[in-house]
């Protein structure tokens, strides 16, 4: 299983992403978190199978979608895993600001230590956007990067442009998301003069923020 809590711990889980645990009984709830009378809270996480009899507020039972769990070599729980979020989870944006720790180490240098935890595991931003994320990899793509590379260049051009649907013709397709940078369904010439903003050209890593 992913947690286990005995009688004798107290547990409080914020902001947590628990998926592809197993134990006796499959990937169900109890494969992901476990709990034998020691008290737990859960709260803005998201967990497999998660059937909401353990109480809490902002959990998830939805697939995180993360960009490759078990790696090139199909293997979950080995080096070369990538659990990132991909464009469209519904852990992004979904966590609660409140529960992430002040910056006590300062570990961006700036003098601050009561500011929130700066960084993600990967030493990215920790929030972008309105609110943290689940899990411990905040999602960083920028508007426009069709291939989650980090830039965004000519091949990125090509699916915004099988994209465009014009002004009011509401875009439905889920391999358009990264198209409707300006959150109004459509899109058209707007979404195309922000795409055109966030351009980076090929291994040029561009802003998360880059359209404003």
């Amino acid at each position: 299983g992913g947690l286990g809590n005995d009688y004798m711990s107290t547990a409080s889980l914020n902001n947590c992403v628990f998926w592809e645990n197993t134990d006796s009984g499959g990937f169900d709830e109890t494969g992901q978190v476990w709990t034998e009378g020691g008290p737990v809270t859960f709260n803005h996480n998201c967990i497999q199978g998660w059937t909401g009899a353990m109480g809490g507020t902002g959990n998830t039972g939805q697939d995180p979608m993360f960009i490759d769990p078990a790696g090139p070599d199909a293997v979950p729980g080995t080096i070369d895993d990538n659990p990132k979020l991909s464009r469209g989870s519904s852990c992004i944006n979904t966590g609660n600001d409140v529960a992430v720790p002040p910056d006590i180490f300062d570990l961006d240098g700036d003098g601050d230590t009561t500011e929130l935890m700066p960084f993600d595991l990967a030493w990215q931003s920790r929030t972008v956007g309105d609110h943290v994320d689940m899990g411990a990899f905040e999602f960083q793509s920028p508007p426009g990067d069709f291939d989650l590379d980090g830039d965004v260049d000519q091949a990125d051009f090509g699916r915004f442009q099988a994209c465009l649907s014009g002004a009011g013709t509401i875009q439905s397709n889920p391999e358009c998301l990264a198209a409707l940078i300006d959150d109004d369904g459509d899109v058209d010439g707007d979404d195309t003069q922000l795409f055109l903003g966030c351009l980076s050209g090929p291994d040029i890593p561009v802003s998360p923020q880059c359209a404003g």
